[in-house]
């Protein structure tokens, strides 16, 4: 107790160096926040040891990408020349992408077909040579609808729209040139592979290419809308969804920190009536959610789905800890009337409370570390404990300092308002009244409620759905259920199976889970090696084995 007792004689003697070292804090902070990015890829939430995303990476590496987005030309009529000379063009775009893998639609699919008792692989529609007169283009159309390894696939069963899947690059490795070093490697990389797209990490004596998938789909979609402004397109997908998902935790940061302000500069208003008793509290927790997106950036954090709401939080929590302090000190100005007196009565007394509340609150968010299996709640509850512990810290330190520098009126001159009259003063006696009147009202009210409150938590469902963060108008969600009627879904499902796949085992082993997939209810159109097989022999008149 003595530190506290000695406390305030510390603010007073080094209040300029205590303000100015606050200061040079808040900018030193304020550098690394340009270094924030916003992280929507659920997968990376995963820790790098999870089974799940171990495997979701190696598919990618291994098969030319691992996220599947579906570019759907919606049309009257699919099978028109003009049509499938338009899906011809799109593709053509979308291949010269940077950081896109493959892409398949109807202008480069492979088709096994028997000719002269021959059989015959080629592609199902040559670019330059379009059925163009009713009759070929109505063959055609027969006869893509009656191969399933199209139909559903690669165009709706009515005709009304056609999908090109786009399979876009995680990430590729390349040797390591041993003699390039530091900026001269990092030089001659950005020149190989130039664009915002790429980021290069070392691994031992090889480079991974990292791709960022959120951008090359962004990219995907700015190609396609402007060089195709009159089609009715949708983009589905997970890189689609993904890359709005980082769109919208942009929107809710700009939107809702503003927001909270507001109601927070209003309840101030309301309760201290005073300029000062504004601004010093929000002066001081947003110096705070500076310092908390500071050290984000300077640790490399993401802002993630969870981690956008950390500067809201910090808004509507830390203040209170300044609120404490300056409503404490006003209260000691009424007998002071000396800001320095004040300060010296109140402070060793409200410390000690104001430290209890931000601790308690700070290890509540602590607890998402052993509690969470997910990277981003770990990282949220990381995160924000350090926003409640610099709001603490700002409460105590530089809100007292303000105070004693920038007095305002003299204090001589000083006059505290009453708040008596005031509406929370008149709520809180007005509940206190109530409360000791009828006490045991009070208990069965509060009891019930409680009882009503924890029933409901019974009625909370777990469900992971991307499509679910997004408003039933969004374009997104619009595009992901009109290709959904059309399709059934846009998430792929990854099945690995090991071993000799090309020996009559191994294509059993995939037809089998082929058929598995086939049955169940919630998936469809499922794709293997073994459905080529499957093809050839039904050309060759054995059937579909």
């Amino acid at each position: 107790m003595k530190f506290l007792e000695k406390y305030p004689d510390f603010l007073l003697k080094f209040r300029w160096f205590i303000f100015s070292l606050i200061i040079l804090i808040t900018v030193a902070f304020g550098l690394f926040i340009p270094r924030l990015r916003v992280n929507p890829d659920v997968m990376s939430y995963l820790p790098d040891n999870d089974p799940e995303a171990v495997f979701f990476d190696e598919v990618g590496m291994a098969f030319g990408g691992n996220q599947t987005g579906v570019i759907a030309l919606k049309a009257e009529n699919i099978f028109t020349t003009d049509n499938l000379s338009l899906i011809t063009a799109i593709t053509d775009t979308i291949k010269n992408i940077s950081g896109v893998g493959t892409v398949v639609s109807l202008s480069n699919i492979i088709d096994i077909r028997e000719e002269d008792s021959m059989l015959v692989v080629t592609r199902l529609i040559d670019p330059d040579n379009l059925p163009s007169d009713s009759e070929s283009l109505f063959k055609f159309r027969d006869y893509v609808l009656s191969k399933s390894m199209y139909c559903n696939f690669l165009v709706s069963e009515d005709a009304t729209m056609s999908n090109i899947v786009v399979k876009i690059r995680e990430g590729f490795d390349i040797p390591l040139d041993t003699t390039l070093t530091g900026r001269k490697l990092h030089q001659y990389l950005s020149q190989k592979y130039p664009g915002s797209i790429y980021r290069f990490i070392e691994r031992g004596d090889t480079v991974h290419v990292k791709v960022d998938q959120g951008r090359v789909a962004e990219n995907i979609r700015t190609a396609v809308k402007t060089s195709f402004p009159g089609s009715q397109i949708y983009f589905g997908g997970l890189p689609f969804m993904v890359n709005d998902i980082g769109k919208i935790i942009m929107h809710d940061i700009l939107f809702l920190g503003p927001i909270t302000l507001l109601v927070i500069l209003i309840v101030l208003f309301l309760g201290f009536r005073t300029i000062r008793g504004v601004l010093i509290p929000v002066i001081t927790v947003a110096v705070a959610v500076i310092w908390t997106l500071g050290l984000m950036g300077a640790l490399g954090f993401n802002i993630t789905l969870v981690s956008n709401v950390t500067p809201v939080i910090l808004l509507a929590v830390g203040s209170a800890y300044s609120i404490h302090v300056c409503s404490r000190i006003q209260l000691a100005m009424k007998t002071e009337q000396n800001m320095v007196f004040a300060v010296r009565k109140v402070l060793p007394y409200i410390v000690a409370p104001v430290f209890l509340a931000a601790f308690t609150t700070a290890i509540g968010f602590l607890s998402f570390i052993y509690g969470s299996y997910l990277v981003m709640i770990r990282d949220f509850g990381i995160l924000t404990s350090c926003g409640v512990g610099f709001s603490f810290l700002l409460a105590v330190f530089l809100a007292p300092v303000i105070e004693l520098l920038f007095p305002g009126q003299s204090d001589s001159d000083v006059q505290v308002p009453d708040k008596t009259g005031s509406f929370a003063s008149r709520m809180a006696a007005s509940l206190f009244r109530l409360s000791s009147r009828h006490p045991s009202g009070t208990v069965l009210f509060w009891g019930f409620l409680s009882l009503v409150m924890v029933s409901g938590a019974f009625f909370i469902e777990r469900r992971v759905d991307l499509i679910d963060y997004f408003r039933k108008d969004h374009p997104s969600r619009k595009a992901e259920e009109e290709i959904d009627r059309h399709f059934r879904g846009t998430i792929p499902v990854f099945v690995e199976v090991t071993g000799n796949i090309l020996s009559p085992e191994g294509l059993s082993v995939l037809k089998k889970v082929s058929d598995f997939f086939e049955a169940y209810p919630i998936t469809v159109h499922p794709q293997s090696v073994a459905q080529l097989f499957e093809e050839m022999n039904n050309l060759m008149g054995e059937g579909l084995r």
